[in-house]
């Protein structure tokens, strides 16, 4: 869950790196974020700087430079160029985020448009999910038509595209890029003090954590049902793990893989390791499946200490 666009704030050392986002002061998870996010020429500028370092790209099988296509606000790579099993991993990073949103959808009670290329989540802001990194003309025409529309009706649009494929400059959107990442399962160390959410108190608890910490300013002030309903508590993909009054985070199986989001630590346990632990527990959680995450840049050194790995930035349009 991503909602408004920060800056980033301080990084918390003992933060879980790379499948969930040691929320620091703007620190988030790919859920909602828009927070930390770059301009297309500002994320140009930080990789070819980190190209001419010699890391933070993904396993390339082709030439490092010739497949990457620079555009006036918008970057995007041919997957082609990719492995067989990164491209396989953003696909499977896509659909989570689409699994993950659509049961919160249905759960709030919010609208889903499905079609074979994308999914549309119709609450407090108007989300569309790419799922494909070859669009056909009809798949392209009606998601930016949508776009179009409802920005016309004077709705917040986000439109997700992992995939970085879409041109959506001519409906007055800018792009902002996320590193997407995966972690292969390794072991991972015991979670101290940090439990799975089972109870409608204890979601309600780690609500005001997620709410307050993240922050998800548009939900400030509702009631927890409404921002994670406890029938979630019931569903097959989703599991809720907390650190008590200090750090809370949203995790989802589906397809394969397991996703973080919205790992979050209360301003002032932050630099305390809640987030390293929130991370530990989300790792045991999925420990034969890999796992997935969008990342604020800002985390991004934390995570390649836990061993993730980046699939590509994602273009995140609004």
């Amino acid at each position: 869950m991503n909602e408004s666009f920060k800056a980033p704030g301080k990084i918390e050392p003992a933060g879980v790196g790379g499948a969930v986002h040691v929320v620091n002061d703007s620190f988030k998870t790919s859920g909602d974020m828009n927070e930390s996010f770059k301009t297309s020429g500002e994320a140009r500028q930080d990789r070819t700087a980190r190209t001419a370092e010699g890391r933070g790209r993904p396993e390339w099988t082709g030439p490092a430079r010739s497949d990457w296509h620079w555009g006036q606000g918008q970057s995007h790579h041919k997957l082609g160029t990719m492995t067989g099993l990164l491209t396989e991993r953003l696909h499977q990073a896509s659909e989570n985020a689409v699994a993950m949103w659509t049961a919160l959808a249905r759960a709030r009670g919010d609208r889903v448009l499905d079609r074979p290329g994308f999914t549309a989540i119709d609450g407090r802001r108007y989300r569309v999910m790419l799922r494909t990194g070859d669009p056909d003309a009809a798949t392209t025409r009606e998601l930016t038509e949508l776009a179009r529309e409802k920005r016309a009706e004077g709705r917040t649009v986000v439109v997700e595209d992992p995939f970085r494929v879409l041109d959506l400059r001519h409906v007055g959107m800018a792009a902002g890029q996320l590193p997407v990442m995966v972690r292969e399962p390794a072991p991972a160390p015991e979670p101290a003090g940090v439990v799975r959410v089972r109870s409608a108190d204890a979601l309600a608890a780690a609500v005001d954590i997620v709410v307050g910490g993240f922050p998800l300013e548009e939900y400030q002030g509702d009631d927890a049902d409404d921002v994670f309903p406890r029938s979630l508590l019931t569903e097959p993909g989703p599991a809720f793990f907390a650190d008590p009054g200090r750090g809370a985070c949203l995790t989802m199986e589906h397809g394969g893989v397991g996703g973080a989001y919205w790992v979050t630590t209360l301003p002032e346990h932050r630099s305390k390791g809640v987030g390293r632990a929130l991370m530990h527990a989300v790792l045991r959680h999925f420990e034969d499946r890999p796992v997935t995450l969008t990342a604020a840049r800002a985390g991004k050194p934390l995570y390649d200490k836990l061993g993730f790995t980046g699939l590509g930035d994602a273009n995140w349009w609004r």
